[in-house]
């Protein structure tokens, strides 16, 4: 088990700069040579309560580039570091599905958390992290954000209260957190905002279940 708080554990975890702004825009343009998806959610499932809307393609960890390889190792890096450190989950393994994740001007993604679904073939993941991909001067709101509220665990004595947070927008910096964690992103007021998703999982994760 680990010796920090349960505050300290449900709080952001970032990074030094691990990508160079050449690096970022190199994944820029790879990111947008990818196939994307249009997850625009206003109109939701009654019982998906989470309103999201911006574009989405995956980079999968079975591309033969030097580069893509290159990212998953300094991601894998900075999150076994900060498990060790922080959290001590029984995690194995950087999900082989990088998101990459566009938003526009009105582009946001409601308070949520990271549960198990098709992009990691439902296993669970017990870490998240996120990665800036271009420079905050290129666009305004857009904050990732997790919000003020209560937590609560089996085996707790009772639940523990979180002020709001918000994570730094400096490019190429990993900012991790428990996939169990509530976090969104504001909407975006103007220009584009461009990022890399990933999670940590204990059990191999291949590609995304069609």
């Amino acid at each position: 088990m680990t010796d920090v708080s349960i505050e300290e554990i449900y709080t952001i975890y970032s990074s030094e700069r691990i990508f160079s702004a050449e690096e970022c825009a190199k994944l820029c343009e790879i990111g947008d040579a990818l196939p994307q998806v249009d997850d625009q959610r206003e109109e939701q499932d009654p019982l998906d309560k989470v309103s999201r809307d911006c574009v989405n393609a995956y980079l999968e960890r079975t591309d033969e580039r030097d580069f893509v390889q290159e990212v998953w190792e300094r991601i894998r890096q900075v999150l076994e570091e900060a498990n060790e450190t922080r959290w001590k989950y029984p995690v194995k393994y950087l999900a082989e599905l990088l998101q990459y994740t566009t938003y526009t001007t009105g582009g946001h993604f409601d308070a949520h958390t990271d549960d198990p679904g098709p992009w990691i073939n439902f296993v669970r993941p017990y870490i998240s992290c996120s990665v800036n991909l271009n420079c905050s001067s290129e666009w305004e709101g857009g904050d990732l954000y997790f919000p003020e509220g209560s937590y609560m665990e089996k085996g707790w004595d009772k639940p523990i209260h979180f002020e709001e947070q918000t994570a730094q927008q400096d490019i190429g910096i990993v900012h991790l957190y428990p996939s169990t964690m509530q976090h969104g992103v504001t909407p975006l007021t103007s220009g584009v905002r461009k990022v890399i998703v990933g999670w940590a999982t204990k059990d191999i994760v291949k590609g995304m279940q069609k």
